[in-house]
């Protein structure tokens, strides 16, 4: 895998990710987009606020975790090269 390639996890569908989630949440934000690219966005809260809220949460947490995930992979990009800097030169 090159570095440029980033694994990806199998794709669930809507509907299994949704029925997974029943019973796991009080409130819930959903955002759909179908095959014509339209965006639907069902919320159970009437308060705008609160969805704009949580909308920005999980942009927040999504940036932190992408930031966590380079870093670990510079990271270990960097101890790669240092073992292979590390390693003595057969003559």
């Amino acid at each position: 895998m090159t570095d440029t390639e980033i694994e990806q996890p199998i794709k669930e569908t809507a509907d299994t990710l949704l029925e997974k989630s029943k019973g796991s949440f009080d409130d819930a934000v959903v955002i759909g987009i179908k095959e014509d690219g339209s965006v639907n966005v069902n919320t159970s809260v009437e308060n705008t606020l609160f969805c704009h809220w949580a909308l920005n949460k999980a942009i927040f947490e999504l940036n932190i975790y992408e930031k966590n995930e380079f870093i670990a992979r510079e990271t270990a990009k960097n101890k790669d090269e240092e073992k292979g800097e590390a390693e003595p030169e057969s003559s």
